[in-house]
C-alpha cells in the first residue's frame, strides 16, 4: 500500500500524495461525500508524528496499528 501511495518513489509520503490517496479512497467508499480539507489537515498532523511534513512507513504503520487497537481489531 505504501508503495502505491508514494507516487514519486522517494520513500516517504508527502502531503499531496496522502491527499490524493485520501480523495481516491473517498471516491470509492463515500461517493457522495465532499473532501474536507480541514479534516484532512487534522488527520495529516496525526499521521506525521515528527512534524516534518512527510509520513514515513513507520509513522503510517504506527497509525494503522493505533486505529486497529482503538477499534478492537487487534490487541496490543
Amino acid at each position: 500500500m505504501f508503495i502505491q501511495i508514494d507516487t514519486n518513489g522517494n520513500g516517504v509520503l508527502d502531503k499531496d500524495e496522502v491527499r490524493q490517496f485520501s480523495i481516491a479512497m473517498m471516491g470509492q467508499l463515500k461517493k457522495d461525500a465532499e473532501f474536507d480539507e480541514a479534516k484532512f489537515e487534522e488527520n495529516f498532523v496525526k499521521l506525521d508524528k515528527n512534524a516534518d511534513g512527510r509520513v514515513s512507513k513507520e509513522e503510517l504503520y504506527a497509525n494503522l496499528i493505533e486505529k486497529a487497537v482503538a477499534n478492537g481489531v487487534i490487541t496490543e
